[in-house]
């Protein structure tokens, strides 16, 4: 028979010999990311592989596996009992969380077309102030900043692809970094993918600056890093901040409407 511990620093110890529940990872991850406590799943990965002594590719490889599972099941919720314990022992099969495609999850990437589109329009891509190094494979920007970079504080330039990070405080403060540097003149073209949050006080700060945009039909079908689409919950549309609004039109039609911004 085994014994029990008699001290928290044993039962911590024994609690490390213990597979953990994938779906209590990720929704730990999740919850960091909402509460601004980590800016990215990466960043939350490490969190938590320091606040239960595991190794951090042992956290990530769970998120992963649970972000798999959303989205072979298009995020849809299965009746199958949630774990209880935040323990255990055989594979898991909790069901994947309510919000699953509304996570804050910041590292997806945009599909190719929309990236070739932005490029023709400004004829190239000078900075994308929220990328990573595979992200930049893509976008093939002359400069990018990683979550490490922190590119909210760093300097632009003159052509901009923006696919910011949705969740809160980011979208935000990327927002505002954009217009700022938009009014200073050190961007002078630029091309931002976002959710279509028209009630929200960032959306409309950008919206205010945006000389058209494109309201994309259906959802995009953003890629994590293994290459799975993933599936959103709302729409999303591409802001043009610039003066080639023919162009862009002729780009970006093929997508959605174009609206312009007129000013009386």
């Amino acid at each position: 028979m085994a014994q029990c511990p008699e001290t928290i620093e044993e039962l911590k110890e024994l609690e490390k010999l213990l597979p953990l529940c994938r779906r209590t990872i990720y929704e730990t991850a999740q919850a960091k990311i909402e509460s601004g406590a980590s800016y990215s799943q990466r960043n939350a990965a490490r969190q938590i592989a320091a606040e239960k002594g595991r190794p951090v590719e042992s956290i990530r490889q769970r998120i992963q596996e649970e972000k798999r599972e959303i989205s072979q099941k298009d995020n849809v919720v299965r009746g199958v009992p949630p774990c209880e314990s935040g323990i255990q022992a055989a594979a898991p099969t909790c069901p994947p969380p309510h919000v699953a495609r509304n996570t804050g999850e910041n590292e997806w990437y945009t599909p190719p077309e929309f990236i070739e589109a932005a490029r023709n329009v400004m004829g190239g891509i000078d900075c994308d102030p929220a990328s990573t190094e595979i992200a930049n494979r893509t976008v093939k920007a002359a400069k990018f900043y990683t979550a490490d970079d922190d590119g909210r504080n760093k300097e632009w330039a003159a052509k901009v692809w923006m696919n910011p990070p949705y969740a809160q405080p980011l979208i935000s403060e990327f927002s505002v970094a954009l217009t700022t540097r938009l009014q200073s003149g050190q961007v002078k073209e630029a091309c931002v993918l976002v959710n279509n949050a028209t009630e929200t006080n960032w959306f409309q700060l950008l919206m205010e600056k945006a000389t058209a945009v494109a309201f994309i039909k259906g959802r995009v079908r953003f890629l994590d890093p293994e290459g799975n689409p993933g599936a959103p919950l709302q729409g999303q549309c591409l802001l043009y901040f610039g003066e080639k609004i023919k162009d862009f039109y002729q780009q970006f039609e093929r997508f959605g409407i174009i609206l312009t911004n007129a000013k009386f």
